[in-house]
This record gives C-alpha cells, structure tokens and sequence, in this order.
C-alpha cells in the first residue's frame, strides 16, 4: 500500500514568460506541495545511497553518466583511444563513428519495461516495488495565463529532476550494448551514445548490420531514434586521400 501524499503525484506545469511575467504569491498548496517534494527527495536520496553498490554492480563499463568516477572526459577518451587503436592496425582501413540520438529519451521510459530490468537486478523486491511505487499513478497538467488544462496521467519516464531518475535511465539503457573485440565498440554517456565500427581493407563494410542491432534495441524497449540528429564522422588513416561516402536509410 502506498503511503505517499498525493500532492507529490500531481505536480501543476507552469509556463514561464521570458518577460512581462508577474509573481504570484505562495498559497498554502504552493507551500505544501514544496514541503512534500523536499520530504520526497530526502527520502528518495537515502534509498538511492542504500542501493548504490547494487545499482554500480550491475552496470556495464560503457556508461559513464551517473555514476561513480565517471565523467563525459572519460567517454571521450575511451572513444579517442578505440579509433587511434583500430587505425594503428595495418588491417584496417576506416573508423566509422555514429553519434545516435534518443528523441526524449528520459521521458520515454516505459515502466513495466524498466519493472522487469528492476527485478533482474537482485534488489530486494520490497525495494523494487518501492521503485514502481514511486513512478506509477503520476499525473500533470499545465497552468498557462490563468487557463488551466486537465489532468493527465503520466505513464512513462523516469522523472527528471528526481534523485532516482538519472540512475533508473542508467539501468534501463544498460543492456545496450554492441561489442566484437576490435571491430566495434558502443559507449553511452547518459542518453548520448557513440557506436564506432571498424572497416578493414579488402573486407565487407558490417556498419549497416551494427546499425540495425541499434534501432532493433530501440523498438524492443519502445524507445525512438532522432534520425534527423545523428551525425557520422569517418576516419581514415593519416595520409588517405580517398574519401568515403556512405548512404545509410536508418
């Protein structure tokens, strides 16, 4: 049984003007629901700090967002490091990097996906539930002008701007994963993901099947690919003239 205030379930969106904007004064809704979510991120900030181990345990070396002795430096030196690694080898021709995009990728997450990933984690299930507890019968609507929109539920996402969040997204994209020792490699740093994939010389150009394997993950998860905002840069080896022109229909 749930033991939450409700207040923290139905949070009211107000839109903020760049000007001519007025401040209204607090109303005790207003300071309750400010005393509730306080009360709710102290909790929250315990419970993660009980479950960090476990939730650091469980997660792979290509995530360095949200986590301890991790940071956006790190991902990029252990992408820096894969393609002068691969271009120093005399077998290969070309480092292919694509720079995927999620399209809202936090608020995306569905949440009996992210219950079963839970529960394969080895948490206590009481702690599992608490987790989906926390997440479901989540409801908001946007105050604008004076004009107030209807509730509406809110049944995915993991709630940003909360203390469990960014380590719940952590775990949700933690089995995507593209590894074939020296030939690809998939590093994420939080919702931003790098796929590089070696091309050899006299050799079929795989990309297209690693490619795949991504957008297959996505549609498995329910998730949605920005293909308008993924980018690919091409290396080759110092001194190639020849350039490389790729057409990939994502």
């Amino acid at each position: 049984m749930s033991t939450r205030d409700p207040i923290w379930l139905t949070p009211l969106v107000k839109s903020l003007l760049q000007r001519n904007y007025k401040l209204v004064a607090r109303g005790k809704n207003d300071q309750a629901e400010e005393i509730s979510k306080r009360i709710a991120e102290i909790i929250a900030q315990n419970r993660r700090n009980m479950d960090a181990d476990t939730f650091e345990r469980g997660l792979n070396n290509n995530q360095f967002a949200y986590r301890k002795g991790g940071s956006c430096v790190d991902a990029l030196l252990k992408v820096q490091h894969f393609n002068l690694k691969a271009l120093d080898n005399s077998p290969n021709k070309t480092v292919r990097l694509f720079a995927m995009d999620f399209s809202k990728a936090f608020d995306s997450v569905r949440h009996n996906i992210l219950g079963e990933k839970l529960k394969a984690t080895g948490l206590n299930p009481y702690l599992v539930n608490w987790y989906l507890d926390f997440l479901k019968d989540r409801k908001q609507r946007i105050v604008h002008n004076g004009i107030i929109c209807e509730w509406k539920m809110v049944n995915k996402g993991t709630t940003q701007g909360s203390v469990s969040g960014p380590h719940l997204f952590n775990l949700f994209v933690n089995d995507l994963t593209i590894e074939e020792e020296n030939k690809t490699a998939l590093d994420k740093y939080a919702d931003d993901v790098m796929l590089q994939v070696v091309v050899l010389k006299n050799s079929q150009d795989d990309s297209l099947t690693y490619l795949n394997q991504f957008m297959n993950w996505t549609e498995e998860n329910d998730m949605s690919c920005n293909t308008s905002k993924c980018k690919e840069l091409v290396l080759n080896k110092s001194g190639r003239a020849e350039q490389y022109i790729y057409h990939l229909a994502l």
